[in-house]
């Protein structure tokens, strides 16, 4: 409903509502109203497809998804990760996402993904009140995001990150 009337109806849109439908397996509720609030429409799992179906077929630059599979089973949340990446495939695309308490085989599906250390790493680096460096090591000198800057720069994970830029660019 987002694009313009005259659109809406060309036979490309509706194929992609169809393509849609199927991937996220709600073609059998085409027709029935999504609802809300004051009157029933599809299940709740269904409302959250077709709002995750709505924003992919929007052509977004970069989509953002965030807590997506909350309240999805794991089977269903595996099927949700697996069209994300098939889409981005194909679309040759990037997507960002926040998934909470995902197992291991939805970390599959993602090229970059930081695994619960990292997370936890990252949380206390650039929480003055929570960290704590080992006296002596490099990082114990690091205070400012100056610092953390330059280290990262002078880092070989920098320079692994613009071989992968230039590599992309060209």
């Amino acid at each position: 409903m987002s694009l313009p009337s005259e659109v809406r109806h060309d036979r490309m849109v509706e194929e992609l509502v169809q393509s849609m439908a199927q991937m996220f397996g709600i073609d059998y509720a085409l027709d029935i109203p999504v609802g809300g609030i004051f009157f029933h429409g599809v299940s709740g799992g269904e409302r959250k497809h077709v709002s995750i179906a709505e924003v992919l077929a929007a052509g977004p630059s970069v989509p953002c998804f965030d807590n997506s599979t909350r309240g999805l089973d794991s089977s269903t949340a595996l099927d949700f990760t697996k069209a994300i990446h098939m889409l981005m495939k194909v679309g040759d695309r990037t997507t960002m996402a926040t998934l909470y308490q995902a197992g291991e085989t939805l970390y599959n599906y993602f090229d970059k993904a930081s695994c619960a250390q990292r997370i936890k790493f990252l949380s206390y680096v650039t929480d003055p009140a929570h960290r704590e460096a080992t006296p002596g090591s490099v990082a114990a000198n690091m205070h400012t995001t100056v610092d953390f800057t330059a280290s990262f720069k002078n880092s070989p994970y920098y320079a692994s990150l613009v071989c992968e830029i230039d590599d992309y660019i060209s």
